[in-house]
């Protein structure tokens, strides 16, 4: 990754656990070798996802073939699991 990149990343996860269930701040998050499944404690919304992930790339000005990666990226990343609806 670039530093663009990491800018989007993180943008995308700190509103993602924003508005996941509970909410949390994403740069305070316990990530260490021994909690590495911290985010699975998180729900948010598939399409409330896709909306946030949608949101930053286009505020980044990403092309839009880039979105599916982007999206696989941040679903198989450290997000929250999909809550049912």
């Amino acid at each position: 990754m670039n530093d663009k990149d990491d800018k989007i990343y993180l943008a995308i996860m700190r509103d993602i656990y924003q508005n996941s269930t509970p909410k949390a701040d994403f740069d305070t998050l316990p990530y260490t070798d021994q909690d590495s499944k911290f985010f699975m404690d998180y729900k948010i919304d598939k399409e409330l996802c896709d909306i946030i992930i949608e949101k930053h790339l286009k505020k980044f000005r990403v092309a839009k073939f880039e979105y599916q990666a982007w999206k696989v990226t941040i679903y198989l990343g450290c997000s929250p699991k999909f809550s049912k609806t």
